[in-house]
């Protein structure tokens, strides 16, 4: 087959199979399998792109919200958004994106999900629909943790290598200031040895609290306050909610951080024991106001990694899809946990916070 493309000062000639003269040689030549398809490069490099829906999939059964995810190949998309039933959902609309992340709330009933992107040159495209049908989903809910009893501590097990000062670590119930009445103090006192740490966390072992199996959702929230007296001497908070499963020899860590210095949140990778820096914005927390924070996780069922779903902070909800390996280890025993730490800075200054509203919520 003969196969030749001609640039003109405008267009990119484009020579494709059907019949057209061509120039050889500077003379016109017929040939009957040639055609010109004059198309502007610009249309060529914003040809419609595809999408690919992630989840969730045709006919299967989930609860509200929605997680939904898609990806779109081609260009870089102007906008991805999600139809439901026929509607626009323009709250989970994002721009200048490949990727969709979105948490729909949607009633009990079956519902129409389609999934639209469109380019710089203004060719839109559509997912074929998929349904799918929402249904109640019953959770086990661990509220107001931050005023139970069997709390523990380590002397210097947060620090980097466990080693180095041991901080004396309190943690005590208070009224005041509260949302709910009884509030948690944490409190840290290093001797004034920097980038000491101190690390609280709660263990979850009975039957009735513990899911037995890989989580299909967990959501760990609380709502921090940061006294204006102690806002300048924190260097770090991190939290996070741990499942150990002892017939599977599995530790799946779910955890954040967020530091003053920074302005990205970090996530936890328990396996190679390190922090990597998300693209997350991190704002400073304002002192002498209350801020919730909210994280939710997942276990996939099919790659069995573990998810970080989405963070959110005062109502602002990041959809982020992280994937990170279980470690696999001996587990005595499966259990759930839930912690806090406090990190002090180059200074060492000791400080306290206070935490109400703490909440673990799963679906085993």
């Amino acid at each position: 087959m003969l196969m030749e493309s001609m640039k003109t000062d405008k267009t990119l000639i484009v020579v494709s199979i059907i019949g057209a003269a061509v120039l050889v040689g500077g003379y016109a030549v017929y040939h009957p399998s040639i055609q010109f398809d004059q198309t502007p490069r610009a249309e060529l490099a914003n040809a419609a792109g595809t999408i690919t829906l992630l989840s969730p999939t045709n006919g299967t059964t989930v609860s509200s919200p929605v997680a939904i995810k898609a990806a779109y190949s081609g260009a870089t998309a102007s906008y991805m958004k999600v139809w439901v039933d026929g509607v626009a959902d323009t709250d989970t609309l994002v721009t200048n994106s490949n990727t969709l992340n979105a948490s729909i709330p949607m009633m009990n009933g079956t519902h129409r999900i389609v999934i639209e992107a469109g380019n710089a040159a203004g060719v839109v495209t559509k997912t074929a629909p998929i349904s799918i049908t929402v249904a109640a989903v019953n959770y086990t809910v661990l509220s107001e943790l931050q005023a139970k009893t069997g709390w523990m501590t380590c002397g210097n097990c947060a620090n980097t290598g466990a080693t180095g000062v041991n901080a004396t670590q309190i943690m005590k119930v208070v009224p005041s200031p509260s949302l709910s009445g009884s509030s948690a103090e944490f409190s840290i006192s290093t001797g004034n040895n920097p980038w000491v740490d101190g690390y609280w966390w709660l263990v979850h072992r009975d039957v009735a609290s513990t899911p037995q199996g890989p989580v299909k959702y967990i959501e760990y929230s609380f709502d921090l306050y940061i006294p204006s007296t102690e806002a300048s001497k924190v260097h770090g908070i991190e939290f996070e909610v741990q499942q150990g499963l002892a017939p599977l020899g599995k530790v799946y860590n779910f955890a954040w951080g967020h530091y003053n210095n920074d302005d990205r949140w970090y996530t936890f990778d328990y396996v190679n024991r390190k922090w990597d820096l998300t693209n997350l914005p991190a704002m400073s927390f304002t002192s002498n106001v209350w801020h919730h924070i909210d994280a939710v996780f997942h276990v996939d069922p099919t790659t069995g990694m573990g998810i970080r779903d989405s963070l959110s902070v005062d109502g602002n909800v990041a959809h982020l899809n992280l994937a990170y390996p279980p470690k696999l280890s001996t587990v005595a025993s499966t259990y759930l946990n839930n912690a806090f730490q406090l990190d002090t800075d180059k200074f060492g200054d000791a400080f306290h916070v206070f935490v109400d509203n703490m909440t673990v919520k799963f679906q085993p």
